[in-house]
Parts: C-alpha cells; structure tokens; sequence
C-alpha cells in the first residue's frame, strides 16, 4: 500500500498514554509485518483456547439443569475449575507474553530459523516510549541479540494528536535493519 493510499489513523489525546500506546502498538506491529515478517498466532491461540474454556466452566454453573440443592457439587467443581483456569491464564500470560504485542514468523527470504518478539513500553508519565526487537526463540541457535529504540512520543506526533506514521515507520524499518544486522547471541557468547 502506498503512503498516499493509507487512511489516516484517527487522532488521539496526547494526554492519554494508554491511547498513545495502543496506536503506536498497531502501527509497530504493521510496520513489522509489511516488513515481510508474518504474524505467529501459536500464543494467541492458546490464551483463547484457555479463555474459553475458563468460560465454559462458569456457563456451566450458571445454566446447570437442576435446582440448587443438586448442584453444590457442579457449582463447587466450577467455581474451583474457573479460579484454576483463570490463574493458568494470567500465569501463560505472565510466563510467555510479558510486554509483546506481537510475535512473528521468520521472513521467509531469510537465513535466520527464529521470528521476532516485538515488546514495546510506555511507563506512567513519561513520554519515553521504548520498542525491543528480540528473537522469538532465544534459545534458538540463530536468536539475535535484542536491539532496543528509546525516544519521545513528541517526535511522531503531531500538535493535532496524528500519528506521522512515514517517521515512525522508517524509525522502526531502521531498528529492524539493525536487528537483521546483529549478532546472534552465539556469536556473542563465543567472543
């Protein structure tokens, strides 16, 4: 898609950080994809997966058949398989998610065998917002070493509250360069 073919994003309150993150969240996840590298859905799929059927358990307790007295032992048993997976859930997400947005396949022109983890922050009150390229896999043999891009919010925004999305894309496209260009971690623990 050509940059004059793209429909603008819709402007946001600069004073809302969750907002600014959201749009620069999707537009990092885009720039990486339209890079070539496609989206990996595996991690995804799973916490929905685990989600529905945290859910399941508690539609079964709501629409059991029978009246109360019967069903102590099923609603027990939901209430306990509800808490149990809804804790499974958040520790996946804990565990395997952490601050990605996005995990990707590899390019399938490229030599490396590992996609890339995309994770992005944006602390409380600071207009610092932070993209981390890593490999997907880092225990990969062909993992790459994480490459970091740390700048103000202010240098993609404009006054209206637009996204400059041709800057912001070419910033990230330059720290994909980078990670493309970095050592693997082997050759890193081999020096």
């Amino acid at each position: 898609m050509k940059p004059q073919d793209q429909i603008p994003r819709q402007a946001v309150n600069l004073g809302d950080t969750a907002q600014i993150k959201r749009v620069l969240d999707e537009a990092a996840s885009e720039a990486i994809i339209d890079a070539g590298y496609p989206e990996e859905f595996n991690v995804s799929n799973k916490k929905i997966v685990l989600g529905l059927l945290t859910c399941s358990f508690a539609l079964v307790a709501q629409f059991f058949p029978k009246n109360h007295p019967q069903t102590n032992t099923v609603q027990l048993l939901c209430v306990v398989g509800y808490f149990v997976l809804n804790t499974l859930l958040q520790v996946f997400m804990m565990i395997f998610e952490r601050d990605v947005i996005i995990f990707t396949h590899p390019r399938k022109d490229a030599s490396s065998s590992t996609g890339i983890a995309v994770s992005t922050q944006l602390p409380r009150f600071s207009d610092q917002y932070k993209i981390i390229l890593a490999s997907a896999d880092p225990k990969a043999s062909a993992a790459r070493s994480p490459v970091v891009l740390e700048r103000s919010i202010v240098d993609w925004f404009y006054e209206d509250g637009h996204l400059a999305d041709d800057i912001f894309k070419k910033d990230v496209a330059a720290l994909l360069k980078q990670f493309e260009s970095a050592d693997t971690l082997r050759e890193v623990k081999d020096r």
